[in-house]
């Protein structure tokens, strides 16, 4: 039997390691099965998520009790200067979507005020090429709002990809009063707290699989 140093067992324990660690970071996401990077956020992690806010909209957040917290200081929209809805908003980059495949998305929802908010899943170039927006299966169908109420809100959707977006986002937006709502979607103050979000491809087989397995970076535009 060949005889190895103690050196050498060491040096192929931490090659094996860096190889498990790397393999793992940069695995693709699992087809027929959810799509994000992150759901319950039971870690503390919200990455691949990101909350964004523009001028002068502003908003706080947090991972406590396991939840993407939103707090609203500062809802933006076109009577303080800003523009509508999209003045705040969380989402989530890197998305691949296969055109002509079932997708359910999942996601709950505590305020505590009612109000509304938009979401969608569609490109990140923002000229309008989409998949799915707020409940309806037909984008074109989802450009109002979603009445949020007071307390946990639980939504359930599908739909079926109308076409292939290699780098898609789902967003959610909820600044202030504009162009596609007469007032703020929700009162300054007002915490959103984001849980079980999920995205899941029901029919998506290996070349969906090959599209996952390499994102662009974290946070990076097309």
């Amino acid at each position: 039997m060949k005889h190895r140093s103690p050196k050498k067992i060491i040096q192929r324990l931490m090659a094996a390691s860096i190889a498990a660690v790397s393999t793992a970071a940069f695995a693709p996401f699992t087809a027929n099965a959810d799509c994000l990077g992150q759901n319950d956020f039971n870690d503390g992690i919200v990455l691949p998520w990101t909350a964004y806010s523009i001028r002068p909209a502003e908003q706080r957040f947090d991972t406590k009790d396991g939840s993407f917290n939103i707090t609203i200081v500062n809802p933006g929209g076109y009577q303080r200067g800003g523009d509508s809805r999209w003045d705040l908003g969380i989402r989530h980059r890197n998305l691949h979507i296969e055109q002509g495949h079932k997708y359910k998305v999942h996601r709950e929802l505590e305020a505590s005020a009612e109000g509304e908010l938009h979401t969608h899943i569609a490109g990140t170039d923002y000229n309008g090429v989409g998949v799915w927006q707020n409940n309806a299966s037909n984008w074109d169908q989802g450009w109002d709002n979603v009445k949020i109420i007071q307390g946990k809100n639980s939504f359930d959707s599908e739909f079926t990809a109308t076409k292939t977006i290699e780098v898609a986002e789902w967003s959610f937006q909820y600044g202030g009063a504009g162009s596609y709502q007469p007032m703020d979607c929700f009162p300054e103050g007002t915490v959103l707290k984001f849980d079980n979000l999920t995205l899941e491809c029901e029919t998506c087989g290996e070349e969906y699989k090959d599209a996952q397995s390499t994102p662009l970076p974290l946070g990076s535009h097309k």
